[in-house]
């Protein structure tokens, strides 16, 4: 067996008929799951994703979720302290009993921006547009005349819609979007932190 592939067991999670709450429970060793599984981590700069950033209060939380869960003690919490939540794009590749996680890098990680950028939007681009409203996707498109030149939209705190302007920075100008956004830290206020310059037109 490949170190892609595992045997699975199927089931639901909450008994409902449609595939919403369809979950597949296997075991993968620690190297296997590292070599194709990533945490979309926030950032400063990009807000969109799901994996909150650490404070001492939600490290806290956190060291009380797995000690309870470790003790056995009847607190609501079913997953033991090594057990881990996958998502998968599209359906899953299952065939006698096994599940296929192998996939194919769509970029080089490690790659200049002009080569990645460009890729990972055009993957994405596509997805995050669907989520706007039609004023946004208005708005969106104007922007993408010259995302450097105009002024960034307000977007409050909708992160998807902040993501997909600078999406369209990143397609325009790679390179400077990189370039901005590594050399700008988060010690300006939240409201000029959205591009990564306190003008977001650098």
């Amino acid at each position: 067996m490949s170190a892609s592939v595992f045997r699975c067991i199927p089931f639901d999670q909450y008994g409902e008929a449609g595939p919403g709450d369809d979950l597949l429970l296997f075991a993968a060793p620690a190297k296997a799951l590292s070599a194709w599984a990533g945490i979309p981590r926030k950032a400063w700069h990009i807000r969109m994703l799901f994996q909150r950033p650490i404070t001492p209060s939600r490290e806290s939380e956190l060291k009380r979720f797995w000690n309870t869960a470790s003790s056995g003690q009847l607190d609501g919490f079913i997953l033991g302290p090594t057990a881990i939540v996958i998502a998968i794009q599209g359906d899953p590749v299952i065939k006698d009993g096994c599940i296929d996680l192998s996939f194919e890098p769509i970029i080089d990680v490690e790659g200049p921006p002009e080569q990645t950028l460009p890729v990972l939007v055009n993957q994405l681009g596509p997805q995050v547009r669907a989520r706007l409203s039609d004023e946004q996707r208005t708005i969106l498109d104007e922007f993408r005349a010259d995302p450097f030149g105009k002024h960034f939209p307000e977007v409050d705190h909708d992160y998807v819609f902040e993501f997909a302007l600078q999406m369209a920075q990143m397609e325009a100008a790679p390179n400077r979007f990189a370039e901005v956004n590594a050399r700008w830290r988060p010690q300006a206020s939240c409201s000029d932190s959205r591009v990564g310059t306190p003008d977001r037109n650098a």
